[in-house]
């Protein structure tokens, strides 16, 4: 019983690590595709 709850804690802090590590590319792609729209939505103003 005590390593099942050895377990789910190491289970929980390894998902809680790869949730902070994915959560910075996330805001980095979407600051990206906001950039690419923006730019796009100039060119096509510009034409």
């Amino acid at each position: 019983m005590e390593q099942k709850n050895e377990d789910i804690k190491r289970v929980k802090r390894v998902e809680r690590r790869k949730s902070k590590r994915s959560k910075f590319p996330q805001t980095v792609l979407t600051v990206v595709i906001a950039a690419i729209v923006l730019f796009a939505a100039y060119a096509l103003l510009k034409l």
